[in-house]
Parts: C-alpha cells; structure tokens; sequence
C-alpha cells in the first residue's frame, strides 16, 4: 500500500505544473509549454518527504508493543484515583475488627482522690476543725457471654462488607485501566489525523499550485481554481480540529496516567488477554466473574447479617461481671478496704419503643432490595458482554474492510491522477480522489483504535481487566 502511494504521489509531477517556487512552466523550441526540469526535482522532494511521514505512520499502527502496559504500570501505582480508593478500601477492612470486639472483654479502671474538711463548734464557743483525704481505686471487668447471634451476624456482615468493597475497588482499578488504554490509542488516533491531515493539505496546496498554473496557460477554468481553494481551506479548518483533537486527547492523557505521553514509543499494544471464542461463553462469565454482580452480591448477603443483627437486640444478654476495689480513708471507723465481686449480668429486652422491632423491618425491606438487585445486576452484565463481543467481533472485521478500501482508494487515486493528465478528469475528479483516501486511511485508524478499545471493554466486563491479567507486575 506503501508503495502504491508513493507511486501516486510521484505521478502528479507528470500530471501537475505544481509551483513549489520558481518557474512552473518552460516553452520548447516549437513554442509548447513544458516542465520546468528545476520545478518538477523540487516537487519530487516535496513528494517523497509526504511519502517518508505518510509511510512512518502507517507503520505505526502495523506494529504492537509493550510499551500500553509499561503505562499502564505507572497509572496502576501512581493514579490518585486508585490510591484514594485503596486508602478508602483499608479503612472499610477495619469494620472486622470492630465486630470482633464484641466477643472481648471490657476492662475499666477508676481511681478518685477527695478531701473533706469538717467544723464543729461548741457551747462555750470552742470548737474543732479538721480535714482527711479518702483515695479509691477500683478495676472492673465485663465479658460478653451471649448478645443473641449479634455479635457473630456483625463479623460474618463485616466480612461481606469487605469483600463487596474490595470488588469496588478492583472496579474502580479496570475503570481507570480502560480510560488509560482508551486515552492511549485516541492519543494515537489524534497524532496519526494530524500528520495525515497535515499531508493531504500538502497535496492540496500542490494541486491549487498546479491548477493555478494550468489556469494561467489556459488549460483550466476559475472554477477549477475555485474548487482547490475551497479544499485547501476545508483542509486548513480540518487540520486546526486535529490539532485541537490532540492537545485535549494529551491533556486526558496526562490527567489519567500522570506521564507525558511518549509519541516516538506509542504502538498498538500486543494481546495478552484470553477472551471467550462465543458470545454465549462471555454472557456465562460475565454472570460469574462481573466485578459489579460480585459487589451486588456481597452487599446483599451484608443486609442478611444485618437482620440477625437487629434481630438479636431483641434476644436476651448475659455477661460475666467481676470488679475489684481497694478504699482508704484515714481517721474512719476502717482506714481501709478492699472489695472483690463477680457476678453474672442478664437483660432481657421488654419494650424499646418499638424502635428495634421498626429497624428489623427495614432490615428485611433492604435485604429484598439487594436480592432484586442482584438479579438486576447480572441481566445488565450478560448484556454488557454480549454488546461488547458483538462490537469486538465488528471492528475486527471493519478492520479488514478498512484495509481493502484504503487498497481501492490507492488504486482509485491512481487511476484519477493518470486520467487527469489527459484530460480526462477535472481538477474536483483529483481531490475528491485525495479525499477518499484520506478518509479511507482515517477511517482504517479509527477501526484498529476500536478494535484495542473494545477489546480491553469486553475484558473489563468480564472482570478479567487486572494487574495479574496484564502483566503489571512482571519486570519487562
């Protein structure tokens, strides 16, 4: 394809009296214009240098590469984002430990100090006065012995709770995986528009060079000239939106993966995921392995510990109680004391006001809830898979008609440029030519970028996006 267009190319030398500086035209002998031999060796330069940056582009998108997931590494250890949501996944992991506490002892220690100072007065107006400080010390001691089943329902609920939020964090991590990779292709996708936009205006301005130069010998019309000029300019507006395309795509790029991306390195990464050969395979895992059916679960079963939970408030208590105590007070009937009990505590819940038995009801009411929308979470996953294999599938193939009409607009092209040179095509004949090319290679770019990011889609709905997945960890 290379090939061809450079031939292309270098047929417009002989086709065009393209003014690149310097005389387009020279008249023979016989008084017929010809080439200017200069003119056409500064074309031929002009044409090749299109053809070098057309031909490194290309490859560009031909090539895969590790380069993705050595980025991908970098965002996965140094995205705000992710070391937020890790941050918060650590506090909620200490909700277990919270609910074990209601199994152990509470332990307490009281000391007090007081003085009393006393007056007393007599009939013959003598009296006494006189102070003393009593000290206190006592320790105490309350094991639980039975909280009716709600001690075990909060830690089996705690665990269920850490687990749903550790598959809110692995979400959150294929989340920001797939905006990196998809930031990564549009980052190419806006570079390789640019540079082929960039190249088709080159052409233009060449061709309106040569149209103008045929114009003034009089071999085309004002119309002609007309028609270059209106594609020069729509190419000169298509090349700002390029331009504007890649700095934003950049600036996502940045903001996602706090690196500058490298434009000289980019490449279609290589396939390190193990996808399923049918839809009905990836609807199955995805109803397994769906990290937001797995979050739906885990909550749901949460809100069937938390039902146990309030229901054991209704449940007697019983608690061992033991305290031991030490008293001095000077100048008393016993200067010390000291004092050892243990007992056994029982309650039992009469009446709350009904708040508890409220709390039960709405326990069950959320517990329905979750259930629901479990059932509501895996239909949308089986969805979502069977979507994104259908599209996957779709920019594979789009990927081999995109091939096969670039090859068509090449030979098209051609065909137009030759007949141009007899005549036999008018000056729009050529650019639209030039344009269906373009379109064409655009085009065949925007397929392979889909097929890279719903490639990595249909992997995120799957939940298989991940670090081990990827090869994050392994030193490259």
């Amino acid at each position: 394809m290379i090939y061809r267009f450079k031939k292309i190319l270098q047929s417009s030398v002989f086709a065009g009296l393209i003014c690149l500086g310097g005389q387009v035209m020279a008249e023979d002998s016989d008084g017929n214009f010809i080439p200017n031999p200069a003119t056409v060796s500064k074309i031929s330069q002009s044409l090749s240098k299109n053809v070098e940056e057309s031909a490194g582009l290309l490859s560009a998108w031909e090539n895969t590469d590790v380069h993705l997931y050595e980025v991908l590494a970098e965002t996965y250890n140094n995205n705000p984002t992710l070391l937020a949501r890790r941050a918060e996944f650590m506090a909620v992991k200490e909700q277990l430990p919270q609910a074990q506490s209601g199994f152990k002892p509470n332990v307490n220690g009281n000391a007090s100090i007081t003085y009393a100072k006393t007056k007393t007065e007599g009939e013959n107006f003598f009296g006494t006065e006189g102070g003393r400080t009593a000290k206190n010390i006592e320790l105490s001691l309350e094991q639980p012995l039975f909280k009716g089943g709600s001690t075990l329902a909060n830690i089996k609920g705690a665990n269920a709770v850490i687990a749903a939020q550790r598959a809110l964090t692995y979400s959150n991590e294929q989340n920001v995986m797939l905006e990196a990779v998809t930031a990564y292709v549009d980052v190419m996708l806006s570079q390789a528009s640019l540079e082929l936009t960039q190249n088709n205006m080159s052409l233009i301005e060449l061709e309106l060079r040569q149209s103008q130069a045929r114009f003034d010998v009089g071999e085309l019309t004002r119309t002609d000239v007309a028609q270059a000029k209106a594609r020069l300019a729509l190419a000169e507006s298509n090349l700002t939106q390029a331009k504007g395309d890649l700095n934003s795509n950049i600036a996502l790029y940045q903001e996602i993966t706090g690196v500058a991306p490298d434009m000289d390195s980019m490449a279609l990464p290589i396939s390190v995921l193990e996808l399923p050969e049918s839809k009905e395979e990836a609807m199955r895992l995805a109803e397994l392995q769906n990290l937001s059916v797995i979050l739906a679960e885990n909550t749901e079963i949460a809100a069937q510990y938390d039902i146990d939970s309030v229901f054991g408030e209704l449940l007697p208590q019983l608690s061992a109680t033991s305290s031991l105590g030490r008293d001095y007070t000077p100048y008393s009937f016993v200067d010390e004391q000291s004092s050892l009990s243990v007992g056994v505590k029982a309650t039992l819940p009469l009446y709350q006001s009904g708040a508890t038995r409220s709390r039960l009801r709405q326990a069950k009411q959320v517990a329905n809830q979750r259930f629901l929308e479990v059932h509501e979470v895996k239909n949308e996953a089986r969805r979502e898979a069977a979507t994104n294999y259908a599209l996957w599938l779709t920019a594979k193939a789009e990927i081999k008609s995109r091939k096969a009409q670039v090859e068509a607009a090449t030979v098209a092209r051609e065909g137009v440029q030759y007949e141009a040179e007899f005549g036999e095509r008018t000056t729009l004949d050529t650019l639209d030519a030039n344009q269906e090319l373009l379109n064409a290679q655009l085009d065949l770019i925007k397929s392979k970028r889909n097929e890279v990011v719903t490639r990595f889609s249909l992997a995120k709905t799957l939940g298989i996006l991940t670090p081990q997945n990827l090869d994050l960890y392994e030193d490259r």
